[in-house]
Formats: C-alpha cells, sequence, structure tokens
C-alpha cells in the first residue's frame, strides 16, 4: 500500500461526521487563529472538511479577503460548496495536501486535526509552505499555520 493509499483511507469519514464538523466554529475551536485574522487577507484552509470553520475565517477576512478550504474527500468538498458555497470570497477545492497547486499565495495557511492523519507530514507541512506567500513563519498554537506579510503589512509568528 502506497503513501497516498493510506493518506486517503485515513480521510475516509464514517456516515454522521458531517454532524460533528459541522459543530466546529473558528471563534471557539481556533481561538489563536481567529485572533491573527484581519480583513483582507487572502487565507488556505488545508482539511477544511464540510467547511463550518472555513466559513467563519471568511467572514473574518472580509471584506475583500479572500478564502479557498480544501480537501481529499470528495464528499465533504460537496457538502462545504452546498452549505457555504454562496460566501463571498470563499471557494471550495478537491485536492490532496501532498499535491497543492499553489504557490506563494496566501497570507496564512492553516491546517487543524489534518497532520496527525498523513503517513507523511513533513511532506504536507512543505506543501502548505509553498503555498505560502514569500517569508512565511509558523504561527505559534496546536493549529498549525503558516503566515506571512500580508496586504496589510502585518507578520505574526
Amino acid at each position: 500500500m502506497t503513501d497516498e493509499n493510506v493518506a486517503r483511507d485515513r480521510a475516509a469519514m464514517p456516515p454522521g461526521t458531517h454532524r460533528v464538523l459541522d459543530r466546529r466554529r473558528l471563534g471557539r475551536d481556533h481561538r489563536r487563529l481567529a485572533e491573527r485574522l484581519v480583513p483582507g487577507l487572502a487565507v488556505l484552509d488545508v482539511g477544511c472538511g464540510s467547511g463550518a470553520i472555513t466559513r467563519g475565517i471568511a467572514e473574518a477576512v472580509a471584506p475583500g479577503g479572500r478564502v479557498v478550504g480544501v480537501d481529499v474527500n470528495e464528499a465533504l468538498i460537496t457538502a462545504a460548496q452546498r452549505e457555504h458555497g454562496t460566501v463571498p470570497g470563499l471557494v471550495f477545492e478537491l485536492h490532496d495536501v501532498y499535491q497543492l497547486p499553489f504557490r506563494d499565495a496566501f497570507d496564512v495557511v492553516t491546517a487543524a486535526r489534518v497532520l496527525q492523519w498523513l503517513a507523511r507530514p513533513a511532506d504536507a507541512i512543505a506543501a502548505m509552505a509553498r503555498a505560502a506567500c514569500p517569508g512565511g513563519a509558523r504561527l505559534p498554537g496546536r493549529v498549525p499555520a503558516l503566515a506571512c506579510r500580508g496586504r496589510h503589512g502585518q507578520r505574526d509568528g
């Protein structure tokens, strides 16, 4: 079995998982990240699941912000698009964390409850770092996140 197959198998969510994921909120479940978000930032949320937290991120960086939620689980991306697809500045895309198509594109790249499920977490962090704009730094806290100088000239980390 390849590392990619292991990761995909681990990403499979049992029935009913959506109900748990949908109850999560940015301000309650990711306070440290929420404290660092300001309007206008571009944010990549890796392993966005059903999009509940990602929606909170989009609301925090509005107006003028852009948020992309990615997940390897197609059913979760479909649910996120259905539930949150009309939020301005927010899109959901199906991507594997090891093969993120983004380069130097985001002020903040975050992943919560993702790395522990991966066969190659260091490779995932490298892909996330490539997606962050140059000069990124790891944010402190339990939620892995990278940040860099955004349009507002702020730097966290």
